[in-house]
């Protein structure tokens, strides 16, 4: 993991290779998240987000990062993977 910042803009990178990564993402997020004054709740759900992104990143993404933002109060999560992307991106969306 790799921390940045001062003072209200905070920025954290977390390296997601493997499934033991995905709950250290989570909790990075949810440090960063109590640090700034989020809620309970909100961290929770943050942290749901960041497991599904970095699972997703795992399973179709070969690895990559989570990189979390905290900047003039607003919050930003980016998922980065080492992917080919979407071949078919018409048949992808459809149910």
């Amino acid at each position: 993991m790799t921390i940045d910042g001062s003072g209200s803009d905070v920025r954290v990178r977390h390296v997601v290779q493997d499934p033991s990564d995905v709950l250290v993402a989570c909790h990075a997020a949810d440090e960063l998240l109590e640090a700034v004054g989020f809620t309970e709740r909100e961290r929770a759900d943050v942290c749901l987000a960041v497991r599904e992104l970095a699972t997703n990143i795992i399973k179709h993404g070969g690895g990559g990062e989570v990189r979390l933002q905290v900047a003039e109060g607003v919050f930003e999560i980016q998922a980065v993977d080492a992917g080919p992307g979407i071949l078919n991106v018409e048949r992808a969306v459809t149910d």
